[in-house]
């Protein structure tokens, strides 16, 4: 392309359409937090977010970045993993698949419909390209050297007129990070973060260079490993443990990167997470084992049962088959998931079946229902496994 003569006006980039396959809810960007906010204006360039947003702050030499450098001569983390329990115990489990994530770690300009200059001009299309999209309406300037399309992601324009970035919660959601429904006091935040001194330096014309060289990357929205990495500081434990295990289950971080992330952090913030997994297969899944495991059951993931495969859960003498909004739903499910109900009680075993809903929107309930339900039909489990040998 370079500078060569065209027909007509060159395109300004356009987003490549990307597939969900998260296994739970839509993970369409809704922004939450549940951390502190700082209010002001969100007109003019530099000004500080508006209220309510959290806003987390990088140094000039950001410690995310040093940390996961190293994350290959890391020790590797404590995890637990898939078990290897079958039922009954000559049962030969086949292999469980692991595919690689094809996914990128950091989101493109196009992507997201806003571009600095200088992503125009590695792009090859000139200044004068770029002044025809300003007068035609197909660009228009929403910061010092920041432009974006009519079709751009408004939270990402924002962010950039308030000379910040997205991060954390919102960063994860846009790389198609699984992440917990937001409750009723987060729906309305943000997560960014802007480097020190910015409100300084933005009030001045234009904003020294120094300014530009705070930031730990040039990307508008966070990249995922430090998305993560503010994630694990910003959210509470639980969130935190979802967000991490669900990069983990989709092999889109290795546990030694994971690692990394978590022993950048203070130890009250490394024992709120606890112990993570690799062997969840979704959000809600990390959420009942965690109860359970909270309660002090020994809990096996990933149990093989002859003529019924993996189930996601055993603990307490009971199998737990936990379902999201995404396989669960689709066409066929419902009849495939009794049938695998049918085949374990066919074995004698206890069996709990948990809808997301029940996980997400009724859980002060569901814990007390499943810890009863332990208590009266654990024994029975535990003795017809036993008998299964």
């Amino acid at each position: 392309m370079g500078r060569h003569a065209t027909d007509g006006p060159r395109p300004i980039p356009h987003p490549i359409p990307d597939s969900h396959s998260d296994s739970d809810p839509d993970p369409s960007p809704t922004p939450a937090s549940s951390s502190s906010s700082s209010s002001s204006s969100d007109s003019g360039f530099g000004r500080r977010p508006p209220h309510p947003y959290v806003v987390h702050r990088v140094l000039p030499c950001d410690p995310y970045r040093g940390v996961l450098a190293q994350s290959r001569s890391m020790t590797a983390l404590p995890l637990h993993t898939a078990s290897t329990m079958a039922v009954p115990s000559r049962a030969l489990p086949w292999k469980r698949p692991h595919p690689a994530d094809p996914r990128e770690d950091r989101l493109s300009p196009a992507t997201l419909g806003v571009f600095t200059r200088s992503q125009l001009v590695e792009a090859d299309v000139p200044a004068a390209e770029i002044r025809k999209g300003l007068a035609d309406g197909r660009l228009r300037r929403v910061a010092r050297g920041i432009y974006a399309r009519p079709d751009a992601d408004p939270q990402v324009v924002t962010a950039a007129r308030a000379s910040a970035r997205i991060t954390c919660r919102d960063a994860l959601m846009r790389h198609q990070v699984w992440t917990p429904e937001p409750s009723a006091d987060q729906i309305s935040r943000r997560h960014l973060y802007s480097p020190p001194l910015a409100r300084i330096w933005a009030r001045r014309r234009p904003p020294p260079a120094a300014h530009f060289r705070t930031w730990p990357e040039q990307d508008l929205v966070a990249s995922l490993d430090l998305s993560l990495a503010h994630a694990a500081r910003c959210l509470d434990g639980e969130s935190a443990s979802i967000v991490l295990e669900s990069v983990l289950a989709e092999n889109r971080r290795t546990p030694e990167e994971i690692a990394a992330i978590v022993e950048a952090l203070p130890d009250h913030l490394r024992s709120r997470i606890g112990r993570l997994s690799d062997a969840s297969g979704s959000g809600s899944e990390t959420r009942v084992v965690r109860m359970l495991r909270r309660l002090g059951y020994r809990v096996e993931q990933q149990v093989f049962v002859e003529d019924v495969g993996f189930v996601d859960a055993y603990g307490g003498g009971i199998f737990l088959e936990i379902d999201g909004r995404g396989p669960h739903s689709l066409p066929g499910a419902f009849d495939r998931d009794r049938r695998r109900d049918l085949a374990l009680r066919r074995l004698g075993l206890q069996t709990l079946r948990l809808s997301y809903d029940q996980i997400w929107h009724d859980w002060q309930a569901t814990q007390l229902a499943v810890r009863d339900t332990i208590r009266l039909l654990g024994p029975h489990g535990r003795r017809a496994v036993e008998r299964l040998g």
